[in-house]
């Protein structure tokens, strides 16, 4: 950006400090900023790069911190409707969440719940949609037989593979001694 813009009040051109003439490029005089495109003076809506500008349709100066109304009808596919100018000049623009992720999701247990996650957006950061949180789940027993001895009683024992509770349930009476 040229600094301390000599400006040429009667015409579209600019001249840097050093009299030089400016063709192409951001241009600052007199408190105010102007952008000049082969040595034509930027007026209304315009793209520079792949930011978006507003410059006063008279004068050209460049509106900064600033709310404008933006036309439906231009050329860069821009919606009608106001918009806000930083500081800088440039075209605040809000994230339209185009790509998303599901964030710290995680499964359901039978001694913790789980968590659906996030939806946040990829772009900015935003989360779009907060999850939920997921019941636990019920132990999924699996059963292993001891079968009754002489001696011994049987019994069943239940183990969840996923947590590794267990207990032991129906007991069976030792089948005693056969003599035949």
């Amino acid at each position: 950006m040229y600094d301390n813009l000599i400006p040429e009040t009667s015409g579209y051109f600019a001249f840097d400090k050093d009299g030089k003439l400016i063709k192409t490029g951001f241009a600052t005089g007199g408190g105010y900023t102007y952008y000049y495109e082969n040595l034509v003076r930027a007026k209304g809506f315009t793209k520079i790069g792949e930011d978006y500008y507003f410059f006063n349709v008279g004068s050209g100066k460049m509106y900064t911190n600033a709310t404008m109304y933006v036309a439906g009808d231009n050329s860069y596919g821009i919606a009608s409707g106001s918009y806000y100018f930083q500081e800088d000049g440039t075209m605040y623009i809000p994230c339209q969440h185009t790509s998303t992720s599901v964030e710290n999701a995680y499964e359901a247990t039978c001694t913790e719940e789980g968590y659906s996650g996030d939806v946040v957006c990829s772009d900015c950061g935003e989360i779009i949609t907060s999850g939920t949180i997921i019941p636990a789940t019920e132990h999924d027993y699996e059963a292993v037989v001891t079968a009754p001895t002489c001696e011994a009683a049987g019994y069943t024992t239940y183990t969840c593979p996923a947590c590794g509770d267990s207990y032991v349930a129906d007991e069976v009476a030792a089948t005693g001694h056969s003599y035949e």
